[in-house]
């Protein structure tokens, strides 16, 4: 089955659906990947209540 025939799928799925969709995937990510994804760096986020 091709991506172009999952991604309707996965939009039909309910949330119940979604979150046990998205632990299989994280299972299948080596945790080695893991660190690289969330090892990026922070980027600062400007508000208007910080604002001078």
């Amino acid at each position: 089955m091709s991506l172009a025939e999952l991604i309707p799928l996965v939009n039909d799925l309910n949330q119940s659906g979604e979150l046990t969709l998205f632990k299989l995937l994280a299972a299948q990510v080596p945790d080695a990947k893991l660190r690289v994804v969330f090892s990026a760096s922070a980027y600062p986020v400007g508000s208007p209540y910080d604002a001078t």
